[in-house]
């Protein structure tokens, strides 16, 4: 990585380092001057090493872009030159705040960037540590063919001609769908957030929490709209949703397990990536229950991250107050390797120190009343199936730890 410093800090440098080097070497007369010489060269380049540190990128890039255009007022010149300042003039940083948008409040971060908040978000989404399969939307519609029958294979006599078979396809399609995410942040931290090394994290982790968190639910459990993605539930075949046996013991629980895998191999779905998500309150009856010497069923594997076999996330947005009663939860199963998730290849920042903005609990906060600044961010994305088969979904489902 190229080094940038200006040529009064380099003359400055430069002049402290042979002046340390003449008063070695001239120390050295009387002694030895090629140790002399060879200690002067370590220092030297202890000194380089040093100051090439001192000039590398903050690890919490995203952060540090938006931080530096906030500090900046919104200027993208201002906020080109602080982190020229700050990082250097090769830095990644520097080179994303080039890209800002014509007008003004605007920033759009592309390429590596966009990457890098898309990769922020895998860690805290369920369904992408899932390892399904990811795709670029480069355009607000992606259409990939799928194979919806294949040929058919059959014994005939020597002299016998049958009908060719066709195969039949259909489209699989990935419509762009925007996520916006509004996040205030202390105008404190913004104006002496340069003499704090974590800065850049809190603003990063406020707003890749906050999309995490609303992707992650649609991408389980939303129906469906013109606007939201349709999630696992409702992208299911029908024939794969089942209720769980109202009777909840060992025995029947683990027939419902083993009836969601093998809803799977009864399509001939490969099995290549599979994995289980399912609510917090059902992963404590799995670690709890007992056979009947005592033992803990599965306890000892769900340690090793698995079930039967197979990976499992645990998550707060799927429910456990579904159902008549407010007590059923669901368990999901799914070769997510047939999980296909398009992301946006750009994500649009925007920001704000007296726009107004809907707090948690539903009330209407003014920024400029607050000392805050509201950051925009807008993200493109949306999640299907290469085959409906690929995921069976457990209903109904009342396993909860004794006591609870």
């Amino acid at each position: 990585m190229a080094i940038r410093v200006t040529n009064q800090e380099l003359k400055g440098f430069i002049n402290e380092v042979v002046k340390g080097v003449m008063d070695r070497q001239r120390d050295a007369m009387d002694t030895d001057r090629e140790s002399a010489r060879e200690n002067a060269l370590s220092e030297f380049t202890k000194a380089i090493n040093s100051l090439s540190e001192s000039k590398k990128p903050t690890k919490d890039k995203f952060g540090a872009v938006v931080r530096c255009f906030l500090g900046a007022g919104r200027d993208p010149e201002k906020a080109k030159k602080a982190a020229d300042k700050i990082y250097g003039e090769n830095s990644d940083v520097s080179k994303a705040l080039t890209s800002s948008l014509a007008d003004s409040g605007g920033l759009l971060i592309s390429g590596e960037f966009a990457s890098e908040v898309i990769e922020m978000l895998r860690p805290e989404a369920v369904v992408r540590t899932l390892q399904p399969t990811f795709m670029t939307l480069n355009a607000s519609t992606l259409d990939q063919p799928a194979l919806a029958s294949g040929a058919q294979s059959e014994y005939v006599g020597e002299t016998e001609d049958k009908a060719a078979s066709q195969p039949t396809f259909r489209d699989m399609r990935l419509q762009a769908k925007k996520l916006r995410t509004m996040v205030p942040i202390s105008n404190d931290l913004i104006r002496f957030g340069q003499t704090s090394p974590g800065a850049e994290g809190i603003v990063q982790q406020d707003m890749i929490q906050s999309m995490a968190t609303t992707e992650d639910q649609k991408f389980i459990r939303s129906i469906g709209t013109e606007r939201t993605p349709r999630g696992l539930r409702y992208l299911a075949h029908e024939d794969n949703v089942f209720d769980a046996n109202s009777t909840v013991n060992l025995a029947n629980v683990t027939f419902d397990l083993g009836k969601a895998v093998q809803k799977l191999l009864d399509w001939d779905v490969r099995m290549t990536r599979p994995g289980w998500i399912f609510a917090p309150r059902t992963y404590m009856y799995l670690a709890t229950v007992r056979d009947s010497n005592g033992n803990y069923a599965f306890r000892n594997e769900l340690l090793q991250g698995n079930l039967w076999g197979f990976p499992y996330r645990v998550t707060t947005q799927i429910p456990t107050n579904l159902g008549s009663g407010d007590d059923e939860s669901e368990v999901y199963f799914a070769d997510f390797r047939d999980v296909v998730i398009g992301d946006g290849s750009q994500v649009e920042i925007r920001v704000s120190d007296e726009a107004a903005y809907i707090n948690s609990d539903g009330t209407l906060v003014s920024a400029f009343g607050q000392d805050v600044t509201v950051v925009r961010a807008i993200s493109h994305h949306d999640i299907n199936l290469r085959h409906r088969e690929s995921v069976a979904i457990i209903d109904a489902v009342e396993w909860e730890p004794s006591g609870s």
